[in-house]
């Protein structure tokens, strides 16, 4: 298996290295690279000089920590159930003044997160897997010490990519709080840089999440840049808007392939994508090659 680092700049950032074939169009052999490549992409060396020092000697708990499935409406039946005065339907709840549109509820994450709890359960133990889910997947939790005790941290979300202000792109946790009130639920890849972010690797199960701005010599800025200007060691993101559904089946497969690997993100990631592609209804580039790595080195 060859390894392959790949340090795009401009619009070859957006480009899906993994589909494309590796002998050519031409040839008859039209294999794409991730099938005999594990492929990692790295930033530039802006990155790594401005990249958060580790603290020394700081352990983890737990393997993975799961944020998923969050609340984003006070139509959503969850809000509802509550049986309480809630806010009004598709209401914009103060502090989320970005979020101008009502968005769509991830249902699939939430199936999603169950499967990896019990992949990782059977592989490392109960204990070596936190979850919070709907009211639960808030930025307080994401904020919180508990998070610092896993080794990875997956965000399964509506990422949201400003094209005019790419600094106010971010991720939406819950909108709405277990009493049904507003919270305040976005967090802008700025204020993501500005953290400190012990995971070794941050998995972002979110639509656009590997979108940013584009800076001359630097590559895209965004999320992605902005966990591994945290501290974040590695960050799988997606280059496009990815169906939930059948996320869900390759970030489980990406999860069970990392647990009995020896925990090489790269090759997990390229052993699910391979196993995405090799079902025919998944075959298409679309349902596989929008996942990528980014790595800060060593």
């Amino acid at each position: 298996m060859t390894k392959m680092v790949i340090v795009p700049d401009g619009d070859l950032a957006m480009l899906p290295f993994a589909a494309l074939p590796e002998h050519g169009c031409s040839s008859a052999s039209g294999e794409p690279l991730i099938v005999n490549h594990e492929i990692t992409f790295t930033p530039s060396l802006s990155v790594f000089l401005s990249r958060k020092p580790k603290v020394g000697g700081h352990s983890f708990q737990g393997e993975v920590a799961i944020v998923s499935d969050p609340v984003f409406d006070a139509a959503d039946s969850r809000v509802t159930n509550l049986k309480i005065g809630a806010a009004k339907p598709n209401s914009n709840p103060a502090g989320n003044q970005e979020i101008t549109a009502a968005l769509p509820r991830l249902l699939n994450t939430g199936h999603e997160a169950s499967a990896i709890q019990d992949t990782v359960r059977k592989a490392a133990g109960n204990d070596q897997v936190f979850l919070a889910q709907g009211f639960n997947a808030s930025v307080e939790t994401v904020l919180s010490p508990a998070m610092r005790r896993y080794r990875i941290w997956h965000l399964a979300t509506h990422g949201v990519y400003d094209e005019s202000m790419p600094e106010f792109s971010g991720l939406v946790f819950s909108l709405v709080g277990p009493d049904g009130s507003p919270r305040f639920g976005f967090l802008k890849a700025h204020d993501i840089a500005q953290l400190n972010i012990p995971a070794e690797l941050v998995v972002l199960s979110a639509c656009d999440s590997a979108e940013g701005e584009n800076v001359n010599g630097e590559g895209v800025m965004g999320l992605s840049y902005a966990f591994l200007h945290a501290g974040a060691k590695q960050v799988i993101s997606t280059l496009w808007s990815v169906d939930d559904a059948r996320s869900k089946e390759l970030m489980i497969a990406f999860y069970r392939e990392f647990m009995q690997n020896g925990r090489n993100a790269a090759e997990a990631l390229r052993q699910s994508q391979v196993a995405v592609m090799r079902q025919s209804r998944n075959s298409a580039p679309y349902y596989w090659a929008g996942f990528e790595l980014t790595s800060a080195g060593k």
